[in-house]
């Protein structure tokens, strides 16, 4: 399935009773392109919002905020809060899904379910699974096979146990020190493309020598196998999505050529890339 492709937008009706269940699955469940500079909002509603962005950049503008979103970020955005969204220079496209605080209750299991979200948006970057997960929910709730609305739950499960690892592990530790926050963050967003240590520490201020050493004394791992281990954690979750191939993966994480994606691939879990997308 095309990811660019829109799949379906509930706010257009629809009578039918798989449509209607559907809709108290998820409110809007799409993948949509703005154009450059599209606008959309300000506007608020009750719903969770979840936005992946696929392709290009985009803000979100909230009270005295400007967020910006590129690329392999998503925006979780919390129910109340007042957002405008405006596509980069290039457009954007988001895989976009909004469904109503009960819906993860429903899934969780809990009457009164809640992300505890620190910050009305929370950008979560890199996140392969998170995007995978989605992409799962839309595509049961579009085309509706055989138990899709288990299926759909199921996958809500998963989707609520990556958010809560982010919102309660993943996010920045605010005992790190601010360079070493800063670092990580420069890391995470770039990690996939062209990234040297250099490069990092002078977005920094600090020496190659002091980078090594915070992540060494903070995080107990180098700043390259930081790297290597974002990279290697994307390509597992887009060979687990069965949609690419091993060249297609290795080139998108970042490797310099499909050999050494192999080696470090296989050092990091065991397999091959090959071996697994084939198991």
């Amino acid at each position: 399935m095309d990811l660019d492709t829109p799949l379906m937008d509930l706010d257009t009706p629809r009578a039918d009773a798989d449509s209607a269940d559907a809709r108290r699955l998820a409110e809007v469940f799409r993948s949509i392109s703005f154009l450059p500079g599209e606008a959309y909002g300000p506007h608020s509603h009750r719903r969770i919002e979840i936005n992946y962005v696929s392709c290009g950049s985009c803000f979100l503008l909230t009270e005295g905020h400007r967020l910006s979103f590129r690329k392999g970020d998503t925006m979780l955005i919390a129910p109340g809060t007042s957002h405008r969204f405006q596509a980069g220079r290039k457009g954007a496209t988001l895989l976009q899904l909004e469904m109503m605080p009960e819906v993860l209750a429903l899934a969780s299991g809990k009457a009164s379910f809640s992300l505890e979200l620190s910050e009305p948006v929370v950008r979560i970057s890199g996140n392969a699974r998170i995007r995978s997960t989605i992409h799962a929910i839309i595509w049961e709730l579009a085309n509706k096979k055989t138990s899709y609305r288990n299926a759909a739950l199921l996958n809500y499960a998963q989707l609520i146990i990556l958010l809560r690892r982010h919102c309660e592990t993943d996010a920045p530790d605010k005992s790190y020190p601010p360079s070493l926050s800063k670092a990580k963050d420069i890391i995470d967003r770039n990690a996939l493309g062209r990234i040297s240590l250099s490069e990092v520490a002078a977005g920094v201020g600090i020496s190659d020598r002091e980078l090594r050493r915070l992540f060494a004394v903070h995080l107990q791992i180098s700043p390259s196998d930081y790297i290597a281990r974002i990279r290697i954690q994307q390509a597992i979750a887009m060979l687990t999505s069965g949609e690419h191939s091993v060249k297609e993966v290795c080139f998108a994480c970042g490797f310099s050529s499909p050999q050494y994606f192999s080696r470090a691939f296989k050092k990091a879990t065991g397999r091959t890339p090959m071996e697994f997308l084939v198991r």
